[in-house]
């Protein structure tokens, strides 16, 4: 079995997409007794993965995760209001063989830490520092607009940017 390749794997617009349709639905969320929510969507089939996406959130961190069951990939975008920031990871989390029947799991496809822009110059002076080619502006401008959505859903008040 070859390993995934991000062309394997749901697109960043693909996640920010269905972190709208689920926001979209209303879910159920509980409150933990420090302020958190958490949200989970089962997985009815219940093979490979338990949950098929989960919410947590508390006021410095919003952590959403996606599970593609059909090609054991989780895809997690984490949040950060504090600084005005996103961390996206994909894991490939189908085994390998590594030789003598043992076996490697939990392969990282991609990581990337990048700040939420809001201009096209400010874009692309990023762009000099770091490769942010994976993001586009307008994905990077619904990503910031999705975590307020969320914090506002959630009734939770975000952590204010530090400078």
């Amino acid at each position: 079995m070859e390993r995934l390749t991000i062309n394997d794997v749901w697109s960043f617009r693909d996640i920010l997409n269905k972190l709208t349709d689920l926001l979209d639905t209303k879910p159920e969320f509980t409150y933990a007794r420090n302020g958190e929510v958490r949200v989970v969507v089962p997985n009815p089939t219940n093979n490979v993965y338990t949950d098929l996406a989960s919410i947590f959130i508390y006021e410095r961190y919003a952590q959403v995760k996606f599970r593609n069951p059909d090609k054991c990939v989780e895809h997690q975008l984490d949040l950060l209001p504090w600084m005005m920031s996103l961390n996206y990871h994909i894991w490939d989390d189908n085994k390998y063989p590594s030789g003598d029947d043992e076996f490697i799991t939990s392969l990282m496809v991609t990581n990337t830490h990048v700040k939420f822009t809001d201009t096209e110059e400010e874009y692309f002076q990023r762009m000099t520092q770091q490769d942010n080619s994976f993001f586009t502006m307008e994905e990077l401008r619904d990503a910031k607009l999705l975590m307020k959505r969320m914090y506002e859903y959630f009734k939770i008040t975000p952590a204010p940017q530090e400078k």
